[in-house]
C-alpha cells in the first residue's frame, strides 16, 4: 500500500464571523444568492485567507440571510497557477460548508428549511481576484 501524498493547496480552518437570518420574510419565492469575494496573500507563511460574504436574498429583494466567513489555506512553494487555487479551488471548497452551516441552522430554527444549490462559483474568480491583496507578512 502507498502512502498518501500531502496536497500542495491545504484547507486549514473555516470560520463564520458574523450570520444574521431573517425568517419573517416571504420565503416562498425564489432565491437569489450574491457574493462579496477577497482575500489575502501572505507571502511569508505560504497562506491564504479567503473572505466569501454570502447574501440570500427573495425575489423581492429582501435580504433573508448574511453570513460573512473566512477561511484559511497553507500551499507549497512551487504550486503552479496560484491565483487559480486562490480564485477557483478556494471558494469551490467552501461553499459547502456555507450551504451546510445555513441548512442545518435553518433546520433548527423550526421554520422551513433553506437548502441553497449546488453552484458553480468560477464566475467569482476575475472578482475575487481583483479583491486579493498581497503582504509580506
Amino acid at each position: 500500500m502507498t502512502e498518501a501524498e500531502k496536497s500542495s493547496f491545504s484547507f486549514i480552518n473555516f470560520l463564520i464571523n458574523e450570520c444574521s437570518l431573517d425568517f419573517k420574510k416571504d420565503r416562498t419565492t425564489e432565491i437569489n444568492i450574491e457574493f462579496d469575494p477577497s482575500g489575502i496573500h501572505f507571502l511569508k507563511t505560504n497562506t491564504f485567507k479567503l473572505f466569501l460574504n454570502v447574501r440570500v436574498n427573495n425575489s423581492n429583494k429582501e435580504q433573508l440571510i448574511e453570513i460573512k466567513t473566512e477561511s484559511s489555506f497553507q500551499f507549497s512553494d512551487d504550486l503552479p497557477n496560484l491565483m487559480k487555487f486562490f480564485t477557483i479551488n478556494a471558494p469551490a471548497i467552501i461553499f459547502p460548508y456555507i450551504r451546510s452551516f445555513i441548512s442545518s441552522l435553518s433546520v433548527q430554527s423550526g421554520h422551513k428549511p433553506i437548502l441553497l444549490p449546488t453552484l458553480n462559483l468560477s464566475g467569482l474568480a476575475k472578482v475575487l481576484e481583483s479583491n486579493i491583496r498581497t503582504t509580506e507578512e
